[in-house]
């Protein structure tokens, strides 16, 4: 499995709460649903593009966790080694 960078895992997370953050303020102004469906999409791709084990999908929780720990991959049973 390669190595998935520390920085793609807080990019990730921060696009998630951006999308939040417009979520609620689309409730007060429409023009921050656009906004967030823009944070959504970045997260998409930026998951698909650098978060992802050849064989599967990954939890971003899964990922932050592996910082610390050591984790292996559900789907290929490798451990997921996470880059500074």
């Amino acid at each position: 499995m390669r190595k998935i960078k520390f920085q793609h895992i807080i990019l990730a997370s921060i696009f998630l709460t951006l999308f939040c953050v417009c979520l609620i303020a689309g409730n007060l102004k429409w023009p921050f649903f656009t906004l967030s469906i823009l944070f959504l999409a970045l997260y998409i791709l930026m998951d698909r593009k650098f978060l992802r084990c050849p064989s599967g999908f990954i939890n971003l929780v899964r990922l932050l966790f592996a910082k610390t720990h050591t984790y292996h991959c559900s789907h290929c049973e490798k451990i997921v080694e996470i880059d500074k």
